[in-house]
C-alpha cells in the first residue's frame, strides 16, 4: 500500500457530510508479491477492526500514517468502519495489462484458495485477542467491501479514466464468474475469523474531465451491459471542439443524460446471481440503483446549461435515488433563477416527476426571491406544465406519454418562439426513447411538440410515436422526500423565500437539510408548515443543529421545533435548558465549531468563548434530550476537556426500541420451550393456567419489550485545537 488517509471522497459535498469520512488507499501498480501483501493488509486491518477498534485505530495512526482528525482528540470511542476506497495511481500508466492492477486477485477467489500461512497464522492471533470471543467459540466470517475510484487526481485525463472504466469491469466479470464457480469447502472453525474482500460498484468519477464524444459512448456502454457504481460524479463543462458544433454537442449530451438518468430498471440481482456475497452487498441499501449516487457540477454560467435536457432526464430518471447539483451562485441571475426552479419543481415534485429519486441536494445557491419561489409554487399546480416551460399555447389534444421508435428523424433546433431552424439538421438515436411526452398539439399535422429526456424540447413525426396507456403512466413512483439546500456561505444577510418553496412540496417531505441559512429563517414557521417532517438539519457557520421530531408523529402530535435566536451559542445553550419544552426536546444533535480563537487563518480573542463553554457545560447538566456534541476546543480552553468526557456515555430519556429480530428469537424460544414441555407431560395432565409461559399473554409480552428497550448514550466528541495559545491564557479574572 502507498498510503492511506481518513477523509471525505474528493467529489462529495464534506461541508454538508458533517461526519462522513472513508478510509481512501491509494495504489501504485506494485508486483503480485506486493499485491499480496497489500490484500492480506486490509484483511488483516479489518480483522482487528472487528475484534478491538482501540487496537485498529492505533494500528492506523502509528503504522499506516493515518491522521483521524475527524475523530478528534477524544472521541476515540467514535467507530472507523473498515470499508476502503481504491485510488489507483492512473499518472504515466500505458495499455497494456501488465501494468493494471489485478483486482481478480484482490477480491477473487485465490484469496481463498491460496491463503499464506503466515496470514493465517496472524488471523488467529487476532482471533486470541478477544478472549470473550475465543471462549465462546465465535465464528465470524468478515466481507471487507472493497470500492476502486476511478480517478487519482484532478490531472487524469478523460483517456486514463475511461481505461481504468473499461478495465475494472472487465475484472468485475471476471470476479463474478470465479465466485459463480467456487466451491467453498473450508470449515470455519469455532474461535476463528476468515476474512474476504469483497469488490463493491466503483465510484465513477468524471469530476476532472469535460464532456466529449468518448464519455458518453463510455456512458452508455456502462448502462448497456448494467455495470454498477456506487457513486458517480459528471462535470457540465464540454470541450470547446464540440461547443463549437451544436448538432454534435446536442446529439453527444443527449447520449451522456439518457444513459446517466437512463428510464429503464435494472437489477443487480442478475450480474449478482452466483455470487455468495449479494445479499452482503445490497444489506445496507435496499433496492438500489445502477449509477448510485449522483453529483452534478455545473461550474460554467447557468444560463448556458441546457436546463430542459437535463431535467427532462431527471423526470424519469430510474437510475439513482440520491441527486445532487451545485450551481455557482456567482453565475446566474433571477431570470435564470427563475427558470431554474421552475424545472427543479417539474423533475422532481410535479405530476411529471415519475423517477425513482428520493434525495436532492442543490449547493451553492442563491437566496430564493419570491419571484423564483412562486414560478416554483405555480409550476407544481400547472394543469399544462410543459406550455407553462416553454411559453408555448394550449394543444387541442392533451399531453400524453409516448415511446418514440428507433431511428425516428428529431428536429432539435427550435428558437424561443418556438419556431423550428429548417437549416439545422435532424438527428436520431438507434434505440427508442421512452416517456417522450407530447404538449401543444393541434392533432393535426406531420410533427408534433414534444419533450425527449435528455434532449428537451424537439419536435418528432406523429407516425414515430407509440403511445403509453394512461394506467402505466399514473403507477410510475414519483416523489423526493430528502430534501437539502446550501446556500452560498456570504448571503446569509439577505432577504429568502425559502419557507414558501419548503411549505409548496410540504406533502412529500420527511427530511430537510439548510445550509447557511439567512438569519431571518423562522424555524417554527418551517415546521408548522412541513407537518411531516421527521427530521432537520441546519448549519450556520459555526453551529449545526440536528432535530428529530418522530416522538411527535408518534403520539399524533403536530412537531415544534426551537428557533435558533440570532445564532449564539450561549442563547442556544440557555434555550437547551428549558427541559419542559417541546421545541427543545426536538434538538437531538449539537455540532460547535466557533470554540477557538482562530478563524480563516486571523488570531483574535473573542471575550465570549469562556461563557459559551461554560454555558455548554451548564446545559449538559440540565438537558436529557441531546444525544450527541460535537465541539471544537482551542488550546487555551483545553482544560475543559475532562469537563466534557464527564457526559461521555451518559443515558439521556430516549431508549433504542428492541430489534424485531430480537422480539421474534424470544418468541420462538418461548413457542419451543412450550412445545416441549406439552410433548412431556402425560397425555391424561393439562398444563395449569398458572403456569409462567401460559401467562405470557399480549400484555405481558409488550411489557417485557418495553422493559428490554436500552436507554440512548450521550456522545460527546471534543476535538482539541492547537492555536499556539498556552492554556489558560484567556481566562476571565
Amino acid at each position: 500500500m502507498d498510503r492511506i488517509e481518513f477523509s471525505p471522497l474528493q467529489c462529495t459535498e464534506n461541508y454538508i457530510d458533517t461526519w462522513t469520512n472513508l478510509l481512501k488507499v491509494t495504489l501504485s501498480i506494485q508486483s503480485e508479491d506486493q499485491l499480496l501483501k497489500t490484500r492480506e493488509a486490509l484483511a488483516l486491518l479489518s480483522a482487528v477492526a472487528r475484534v478491538d477498534q482501540d487496537a485498529w485505530k492505533f494500528l492506523l495512526l502509528q503504522y499506516c500514517g493515518v491522521t483521524l482528525e475527524e475523530v478528534g482528540n477524544s472521541s476515540f470511542e467514535r467507530q472507523v468502519p473498515a470499508e476502503f476506497i481504491l485510488f489507483m495511481d492512473l499518472e504515466g500508466q500505458n495499455s497494456s495489462r501488465e501494468n493494471r492492477l489485478d483486482l481478480v486477485k484482490l477480491c477473487g477467489v485465490h484469496q481463498r484458495e491460496h491463503p499464506r500461512q503466515n496470514y493465517l497464522t496472524a488471523l488467529h492471533r487476532i482471533a486470541a485477542l478477544n478472549k470473550d470471543f475465543a471462549s465462546v467459540g465465535r465464528r465470524v466470517d468478515i466481507k471487507v467491501p472493497v470500492r476502486v475510484h476511478t480517478s487519482s487526481c484532478q490531472d487524469t485525463s478523460l483517456t486514463n479514466v475511461i481505461a481504468a472504466v473499461k478495465e475494472i469491469q472487465r475484472q468485475e466479470k471476471v470476479i463474478r464468474e470465479e465466485w459463480s464457480r467456487f466451491a467453498d469447502k473450508d470449515i470455519l472453525l469455532p474461535g476463528t475469523i476468515r476474512c474476504t474482500l469483497v469488490l463493491e460498484p466503483m465510484v465513477l468519477d468524471f469530476l476532472c474531465c469535460m464532456i466529449a464524444p468518448e464519455m458518453a459512448q463510455t456512458v452508455e456502454n456502462l448502462a448497456v451491459n448494467n455495470v454498477w457504481a456506487s457513486q458517480t460524479t459528471l462535470r457540465l463543462q464540454t470541450e470547446s471542439s464540440l461547443e463549437k458544433n451544436q448538432h454534435e454537442f446536442k446529439r453527444v449530451f443527449g447520449q451522456l443524460l439518457l444513459n446517466l438518468f437512463d428510464s429503464s430498471v435494472r437489477s443487480r440481482e442478475i450480474i449478482n446471481a452466483g455470487c455468495p456475497f449479494n445479499d452482503d452487498m445490497d444489506a445496507h441499501e435496499p433496492n438500489p440503483r445502477q449509477f448510485g449516487k449522483v453529483l452534478i457540477n455545473c461550474d460554467v454560467r447557468l444560463e448556458s446549461v441546457d436546463m430542459p435536457a437535463l431535467f427532462s432526464a431527471l423526470a424519469v430518471c430510474q437510475t439513482t435515488k440520491e441527486v445532487t447539483i451545485r450551481i455557482d451562485a456567482k453565475f446566474y441571475n433571477e431570470e435564470t433563477g427563475i427558470q431554474f426552479w421552475k424545472w427543479v419543481a417539474y423533475a422532481f415534485f410535479s405530476v411529471r416527476a415519475h423517477s425513482s429519486v428520493e434525495s436532492l441536494t442543490l449547493t451553492e445557491m442563491n437566496l430564493v426571491s419570491r419571484v423564483e419561489a412562486d414560478a416554483f409554487s405555480a409550476m407544481l399546480t400547472s394543469d399544462h406544465p410543459e406550455e407553462d416551460l416553454f411559453g408555448s399555447p394550449r394543444g387541442e389534444i392533451a399531453s400524453r406519454d409516448a415511446t418514440l421508435k428507433g431511428g425516428a428523424p428529431i428536429r432539435w433546433s427550435i428558437n424561443a418562439q418556438g419556431q423550428v431552424i429548417e437549416s439545422a439538421k435532424a438527428m436520431s438515436f438507434e434505440s427508442p426513447i421512452q416517456f417522450v411526452r407530447t404538449f401543444s398539439d393541434c392533432g393535426k399535422g406531420k410533427w408534433v411538440n414534444v419533450l425527449v429526456p435528455g434532449l428537451g424540447r424537439c419536435q418528432v413525426q406523429r407516425d414515430d410515436l407509440v403511445f403509453d396507456q394512461a394506467s402505466e403512466v399514473e403507477s410510475r413512483p414519483h416523489g423526493v422526500s430528502s430534501f437539502t439546500i446550501r446556500f452560498h456561505g456570504f448571503l446569509m444577510f439577505g432577504e429568502d423565500c425559502l419557507e414558501l418553496v419548503l411549505a409548496a412540496v410540504a406533502s412529500s417531505l420527511k427530511h430537510v437539510k439548510i445550509v447557511c441559512p439567512t438569519d431571518r429563517l423562522d424555524v417554527s414557521s418551517v415546521v408548522e408548515n412541513c407537518p411531516y417532517l421527521e427530521s432537520m438539519e441546519l448549519w450556520r457557520g459555526h453551529i449545526n443543529v440536528w432535530y428529530d421530531f418522530k416522538d411527535f408523529h408518534a403520539i399524533n402530535q403536530a412537531p415544534t421545533a426551537l428557533n435558533v435566536d440570532g445564532w449564539q451559542v450561549d442563547t442556544l445553550a440557555s434555550d437547551l435548558c428549558l427541559t419542559d419544552s417541546p421545541s427543545t426536546k426536538s434538538v437531538r444533535r449539537l455540532l460547535v465549531r466557533r470554540l477557538s480563537p482562530s478563524e480563516f487563518g486571523i488570531v483574535y480573542y473573542d471575550s465570549n468563548l469562556q461563557a459559551e463553554i461554560e454555558a455548554i457545560l451548564l446545559m449538559l447538566d440540565v438537558n436529557k434530550s441531546l444525544e450527541r456534541l460535537d465541539i471544537h476546543l482551542s488550546t487555551p480552553y483545553h482544560r475543559y476537556l475532562s469537563a466534557f468526557k464527564e457526559h461521555h456515555l451518559e443515558p439521556v430519556d430516549q431508549t433504542v426500541k428492541l430489534p424485531n429480530a430480537a422480539k421474534i428469537a424470544f418468541l420462538s424460544v418461548i413457542s419451543s420451550e412450550k412445545s416441549v414441555m406439552e410433548a412431556k407431560r402425560p397425555k391424561y395432565e393439562e398444563m395449569g393456567a398458572g403456569h409462567p409461559i401460559c401467562e405470557l399473554d399480549q400484555s405481558v409480552l409488550s411489557r417485557i419489550f418495553e422493559l428490554a428497550h436500552a436507554p440512548v448514550l450521550r456522545e460527546v466528541y471534543v476535538e482539541l485545537i492547537q492555536d499556539g495559545y498556552p492554556e489558560g491564557m484567556f481566562d476571565e479574572g
